[in-house]
């Protein structure tokens, strides 16, 4: 990061957008804009540096404070075009990472369904009394459907439910953030 000190503060600016909008998944800034300041691999080291800051300040949730003390290096102007940018962008940012990890799996939950049975008895044992969970899950994988079936019992079924509300906790806390 302490290469920024060798361009304005309007130079940064520019750098730091493009680089967000590089992030989501627009025109990235490109060396021949910025040749004069910088040498190529210079230009690599702004390029990486700027976005693994961007990256740990919105996944960490960095406060204001927290985000000047790694910036700590830089003039007071250059800080504040930094901070004033991911402030300006942070909620394209946001979506943007969040859209890079929902893009990991294809598949997407189109609709379930579920029934609860009582197994009275079996093959093997005469009588079993032991109530059963029917999931029905419908799959939409890339246009395609796909249908599966789960049978749970009680102990499973408490193992799936404490699993979706540790990701159900998990998605409020990035909402909220």
């Amino acid at each position: 990061m302490d290469l920024l000190s060798k361009c304005s503060a309007e130079q940064l600016s520019k750098i730091v957008h493009g680089v967000l909008d590089g992030i989501c998944d627009r025109k990235q800034p490109t060396f021949s804009d910025f040749s004069e300041i910088f040498a190529l691999e210079e230009w690599w080291q702004v390029k990486d540096g700027i976005r693994n800051f961007v990256l740990t300040y919105c996944r960490n949730d960095l406060s204001r404070e927290q985000a000047l003390q790694y910036l700590a290096k830089l003039p007071a102007k250059h800080q504040e075009v930094v901070l004033d940018a991911l402030v300006v962008r942070s909620n394209d940012m946001r979506h943007a990472l969040m859209n890079g990890t929902n893009s990991v799996s294809q598949a997407a939950l189109k609709d379930f369904d579920w029934k609860i049975q009582l197994a009275l008895a079996s093959d093997k044992v005469a009588t079993i009394y032991q109530p059963l969970v029917t999931l029905d899950l419908d799959i939409d994988e890339c246009g395609s459907n796909r249908s599966t079936s789960i049978e749970m019992n009680p102990d499973e079924m408490k193992k799936l439910v404490a699993a979706l509300d540790g990701a159900n906790r998990a998605l409020m806390q990035l909402k909220t953030s």
